[in-house]
């Protein structure tokens, strides 16, 4: 009886402060994390072994002047994500917002500072691998100021997924190309 009059209570408490439909844990899962991590590692391998089937003759091919060479990709996707992880990791940083809306800085235009070669972004895509593996922050309730907008920190990994893979694609497409040097 007495157990049962306390589970009543307590249940009566929770409703009364409004606690009893708050609990929502909005965090990544072990296995989102798992996700994007081997998303994050995929898009590196993948960009990398294309970009290794280039000659540096190649590499500094370009279809048309207008159009950026495969070095040029490759430098500026590093100094892209360069930037990239140093936003994430700053809003991650900061106390998430309390009430559901994102709050996001002022978006300062991204600063190109020179970039280095493939291997400086396998090891710059290593330590944000790292950082997502061993983070404790939120990456579902912290916003980051993105080029299309305001994002969660989880949105704003895909996004650094997806400007891997396109930039791929890219330098499938520069291969194709019918002006593209042999060896």
């Amino acid at each position: 009886m007495l157990k049962r009059t306390t589970v009543k209570f307590l249940l009566a408490v929770l409703v009364i402060t409004g606690l009893a439909g708050t609990a929502n844990d909005a965090s990544l899962t072990a296995a989102e994390k798992k996700v994007v991590v081997k998303s994050l590692k995929d898009s590196r391998d993948q960009l990398l072994s294309e970009y290794k089937k280039f000659s540096e003759k190649q590499a500094q091919f370009s279809p048309q002047p207008d159009v950026a060479a495969a070095a040029i990709c490759i430098k500026n996707l590093q100094t892209w994500e360069e930037n990239a992880w140093e936003k994430l990791k700053t809003a991650m940083q900061k106390p998430a917002p309390q009430n559901g809306e994102p709050v996001c800085p002022s978006n300062p235009p991204d600063s190109y500072s020179p970039a280095g070669h493939a291997t400086d972004f396998k090891t710059l895509r290593q330590s944000g691998i790292r950082y997502v593996r061993n983070s404790t922050e939120n990456f579902k309730t912290h916003y980051v100021a993105a080029e299309d907008g305001c994002v969660t920190g989880y949105q704003y990994l895909i996004s650094i997924i997806e400007r891997t893979n396109e930039t791929t694609a890219y330098l499938r497409n520069i291969r194709q190309h019918p002006q593209f040097p042999a060896e």
